[in-house]
């Protein structure tokens, strides 16, 4: 069993219809174990911007998918200290949105599915997957 982190830009190609998403999507929901996780933070940002009834339905056809992760106490406390800590070592902290992404893939064990690889892969032991830019290869 595999787990997967959707990032908000992802879902956003997903409901514009891009082709290697849609393939991406196709695979790895072949496997019933695999699992599906968003971030509380991705709701939010999706739902911040104004977007048709109809897309508002897919949107919540497609996170009744997987699993809506809270920020809780825990989650917040390991998010601060991941960005004082990327701080204090003179790395690049991550916007606070995408720090708390990141962290609810590492401690739910997920991989992050991204194309904003660039802006996550500063932060230490978190594992990506742009769908964009190679096949998925559950060995990986």
């Amino acid at each position: 069993m595999s787990k997967f982190l959707i990032d908000t830009n992802i879902i956003i190609y997903l409901m514009k219809g891009e082709k290697e998403v849609i393939n991406f999507f196709e695979t790895i929901l072949q496997d019933e174990n695999n699992e599906l996780i968003f971030s509380v933070i991705t709701v939010t940002e999706i739902f911040s911007r104004p977007i048709s009834e109809k897309i508002k339905a897919a949107v919540n056809e497609f996170l009744a998918l997987g699993m809506v992760i809270d920020l809780n106490q825990e989650l917040a406390l390991l998010t601060g200290v991941l960005r004082a800590e990327m701080y204090q070592q003179g790395r690049k902290v991550p916007k606070l949105a995408d720090a708390v992404i990141a962290m609810t893939a590492k401690v739910t064990g997920a991989v992050l599915i991204t194309h904003n690889v660039k802006d996550f892969s500063q932060i230490p032991d978190l594992q990506i997957c742009d769908p964009f830019q190679a096949e998925f290869d559950e060995a990986n």
